[in-house]
């Protein structure tokens, strides 16, 4: 029997946390890349609403059946936090959040739920 040692986080704010971390890094990554001016860095980070909006417009495509509308409020946090990270990174960089992110890659116990521990592969 095949075992992989992904998880995937089943606790919703480890999910939120590691994806505005992600998206920060998202943001640094593309601004300093792309050698944007910080007059654009401040356009871009003061949209970020729009930009969610725009994200949050394609995921409810997704959505093709009306038992999945619960899910519209998650999707509506997590376009909020990732547009949110995005910003910070434009504006300020990556600071610590590629370590995090990477420790939080490597290491999920955190962002699992006790129930489902047992599940990981040691």
């Amino acid at each position: 029997m095949a075992q992989a040692a992904h998880t995937n986080l089943s606790r919703p704010l480890s999910h939120w946390v590691t994806q505005l971390h992600g998206a920060r890094v998202y943001g640094a990554l593309r601004a300093r890349f792309e050698r944007w001016p910080p007059l654009r860095r401040c356009a871009y980070a003061a949209a970020f609403l729009a930009i969610g909006f725009l994200r949050l417009l394609r995921g409810c495509a997704l959505l093709n059946d009306w038992r999945q509308l619960p899910l519209l409020p998650l999707l509506l946090m997590a376009v909020t936090i990732a547009g949110a990270g995005e910003a910070w990174g434009y504006l300020f960089g990556a600071g610590s959040s590629l370590a995090w992110r990477a420790d939080e890659e490597l290491d999920r116990r955190s962002g699992i739920i006790e129930a489902e521990r047992h599940l990981l592969v040691p």
